[in-house]
């Protein structure tokens, strides 16, 4: 009953939206609109068994034909949108629109919702990464396109931001594989981010985004930037767009302030190893024992891609630790170099839970003895070199009660050694500690995302005896989440103003890179990917980067994270905001309370991305007047 209940309130929501009717009624489809707003007020669950089915039925049969309407809708508002477009383009094969990071675009069938012409625009702090889309549209077929971008200027000082600044990818897209959860059945999804590809193919007829980002450094001067966009092609005439850049007068930090684990499982053998001799050239120089100089090409290429990678996520806000070290701890020279890189918290070793455990029998003596060994050594080290203060201890992922007890043993030992280590667990226990006896053990508890909302209680009882709560989010749940049918605005959402609206401490995430076998990313814009991990049936799920023929390639949804990870950092910024007038200071606590039209629960919230980037607008427009007042 209550999925049936879920599955009406959902219907609600869509056919009983203003905004629907007003969408209908411009498509030519209101009629169609009426005929299902109409089925919905005729349904009654009854209060009988025989009523109940039979209420089963029809809402089963209204929620096929909702969604056969909205593909129609779409479909019909997606001519009138290439229409629309390409009159703004009378002389011209092709032409250029461009809308927000915080949205998908979709080859056909769904329309574009951004701005036709104009000049493309990015708003960004100091040593922060912000992007746009670009989107190009064309009446034929046209070979070999190609972005470019100068140096962007300030015209007030002569200041500049290089070309270095400036990142352009084509957005690829993928085919996904049916999965067992529900989402819109969309051909061709947009998520890998292209950087490899440097000229394609734009076939006619097709909306075709382009990710065109900007890097800050704690050094850009504030203001705005201009420049121009140069699209070129085969046998087609240049365009050139305007585009604008306005650094606000404020800054993030090196080091973001709320902690973040995401697990980088290292480089897969299978992918980009092309034989057992670099491979292990490349393990004798991952643990120390043998330097770059020291190895073959094959081996140098590996070392090569690895580094490549660890910088790709450092670049993302992401430290590429490893939540599952069961057979060496990280070495100092990697931690080190992730630290200076602006990298943060990392996992010593994980305290694994061994599933032959029964309820009730403490943790295997030897296994017991071999892992305190390794923490210690490696503890050791870390002491020596100064990094103990970004280190934590992972243990027991998602353990259920038959852990309980084994935990308690082991982790005795761990506290009792090392108490100023943090221990971090995501294990299953919703009184976070109190019943299971692990209270005085773990210090970091991390609940799966929407029990921030549902538990509120228990977490309140937990912050009280000193934890601290993150949050992680693994699979398919209701609520925003990273899978590949998500819209954009979900991760974004999920690792920023959601952590901060529910009061999170940090956030966690099991893999970034769970290919296992997953084939090479070739092609493109259209790729051979499904952009399926090798975690069951979950598009996207683990899989943040994919493996591109020369190293991983970012994906959409990798952005949005470290977007959502600064976005959290604007309200640290606006809540330590001192030397207010009484007025700014109502101003500034009106900013702090987050509108309903951007996050009103972990399910419901912007999924167009409009309401959020212009939420992040006014708070950054509030920063840039007050950060530096005197």
């Amino acid at each position: 009953m209550n999925t049936l209940i879920q599955t009406s309130s959902e219907l609600k929501k869509q056919l009983q939206s203003p905004l629907l009717t007003a969408r209908a009624k411009k498509a030519g489809l209101s009629k169609e609109c009426a005929s299902l707003q109409a089925a919905l007020k005729t349904l009654s669950p009854g209060n009988n068994n025989s009523a109940v089915l039979k209420y089963a039925k029809s809402l089963l049969k209204l929620k096929n034909d909702t969604e056969t309407f909205f593909r129609q809708l779409n479909t019909r508002q997606d001519k009138n949108a290439a229409a629309a477009f390409m009159r703004k383009f009378p002389k011209s094969p092709w032409g250029y629109g461009w809308i927000h990071s915080a949205a998908h675009v979709y080859r056909s069938g769904i329309p574009f919702q951004g701005y036709t012409g104009g000049i493309p625009a990015i708003r960004l702090a100091r040593n922060e990464t912000e992007a746009i889309q670009l989107v190009l549209r064309s009446r034929k077929t046209i070979k070999n396109v190609r972005i470019s971008t100068g140096p962007l200027i300030n015209k007030k000082n002569n200041a500049t931001l290089p070309q270095s600044a400036v990142k352009i990818a084509p957005v690829g897209f993928v085919q996904p594989m049916p999965a067992p959860y529900p989402h819109e059945k969309i051909k061709w999804r947009p998520d890998p981010l292209l950087d490899n590809l440097k000229a394609f193919q734009l076939d006619p007829d097709v909306w075709q985004p382009i990710w065109l980002e900007i890097k800050t450094g704690r050094s850009t001067m504030p203001g705005t930037y201009h420049g121009t966009i140069t699209v070129t092609g085969d046998n087609v005439p240049a365009i050139n767009i305007p585009f604008a850049v306005t650094v606000w007068n404020f800054e993030l930090p090196e080091r973001l302030t709320m902690p973040a684990a995401f697990t980088y499982g290292g480089l897969d053998r299978h992918i980009y190893a092309k034989n057992n001799k670099e491979w292990t050239e490349f393990e004798s120089w991952k643990t120390g024992q043998k330097s770059v100089d020291e190895l073959s090409p094959g081996g140098k290429r590996l070392c090569n891609i690895e580094l490549t990678t660890e910088d790709l996520l450092l670049a993302h806000r992401i430290t590429p630790s490893n939540l599952y070290l069961s057979t060496r701890a990280h070495t100092v020279k990697e931690v080190r170099r992730w630290i200076e890189k602006g990298g943060g918290p990392f996992n010593i070793f994980y305290v694994q839970s061994v599933p032959s455990i029964k309820k009730g029998e403490p943790y295997p003596p030897g296994i017991r003895k071999w892992l305190l060994s390794v923490i210690d050594a490696a503890v050791q080290e870390f002491k020596k070199a100064d990094l103990l203060q970004y280190a934590y201890i992972y243990a027991f992922d998602e353990m259920e009660e038959n852990q309980f007890a084994a935990a308690r043993d082991i982790l005795t030992e761990v506290k009792k050694r090392w108490p100023d280590i943090p221990i971090v667990t995501t294990a299953f226990d919703p009184s976070y500690g109190k019943d299971s006896g692990l209270a005085d053990l773990v210090d970091i508890w991390v609940p799966l995302a929407p029990k921030l909302e549902k538990e509120q209680k228990a977490i309140q009882e937990a912050r009280q005896r000193g934890a601290k709560i993150w949050s992680y989010t693994c699979m398919y749940t209701p609520e925003a989440n990273f899978l590949l049918e998500q819209p954009a605005s979900a991760p974004r959402l999920l690792t920023g103003i959601m952590q901060y609206k529910y009061n999170s401490d940090g956030f966690l995430y099991y893999h970034t890179n769970y290919w296992q076998r997953s084939p090479v990313l070739k092609g493109g814009p259209l790729t051979n990917h499904t952009g399926r991990s090798a975690y069951q049936s979950f598009n996207g799920d683990g899989m943040l980067l994919y493996p591109g023929a020369d190293g991983p390639l970012p994906t959409i949804r990798l952005k949005g994270i470290r977007d959502g990870l600064e976005d959290h950092e604007y309200f640290l910024l606006l809540e330590r905001l001192e030397g207010l007038t009484a007025e700014e200071r109502l101003e500034r606590d009106k900013l702090l309370k987050i509108p309903e039209t951007v996050v009103f629960s972990m399910r419901e919230y912007d999924k167009t991305g409009d309401k959020l980037i212009d939420y992040r607008q006014k708070i950054g427009e509030f920063l840039d007047k007050h950060v530096h007042k005197k």
